[in-house]
């Protein structure tokens, strides 16, 4: 059996392989104290149908029994259900490539410059809960600028 990390490359073109900062469209999420084995995919490198409906990496480590992170990133306030749509499509990109892999922590994440209360309630709606391997699951939101690693705090 292969690992998380391994499937993700296998699956991704080496070019969408992404080892610098996560950011795009004006933000950033830092990398500080993340797991040390790891790979991120930048999505916008893959050859999609349709890119505006895919979120913008994926994150993905073999530490703690496997994590698959899709992350979305918005400089200003996103339309949370689109956002979730992005989300829900590169879950779905996770799920293939990683059949037959033991995967314990899944975790959507919409990092944004702003966003309303109005919006941050509706990120609780289970209409915009991302789905991995049939389980719902809510959608974190970091501010851009953030550490990625409050994502790998588990309660």
């Amino acid at each position: 059996m292969g690992t998380v990390i391994g499937s993700f490359k296998e699956y991704a073109p080496q070019n969408a392989i992404h080892s610098s900062k996560l950011k795009k469209k004006g933000c950033l999420l830092r990398k500080n104290n993340i797991p040390t084995s790891n790979v991120v995919i930048d999505l916008d490198k893959l050859e999609i149908t349709d890119d505006s409906k895919c979120a913008d990496f994926l994150f993905a480590s073999d530490d703690s029994g496997g994590w698959v992170i899709p992350i979305e990133m918005k400089k200003g306030a996103p339309d949370v259900s689109h956002s979730a749509q992005q989300l829900q499509a590169a879950a779905r990109i996770a799920e293939e490539w990683t059949v037959g892999q033991h995967v314990e922590n899944f975790q959507a994440v919409l990092a944004s410059g702003s966003m309303p209360r109005a919006r941050r309630t509706s990120l609780r709606k289970r209409s915009n809960w991302v789905r991995f391997r049939n389980k719902p699951y809510l959608i974190q939101r970091l501010r851009c600028g953030d550490e990625l690693s409050q994502v790998f705090r588990l309660d």
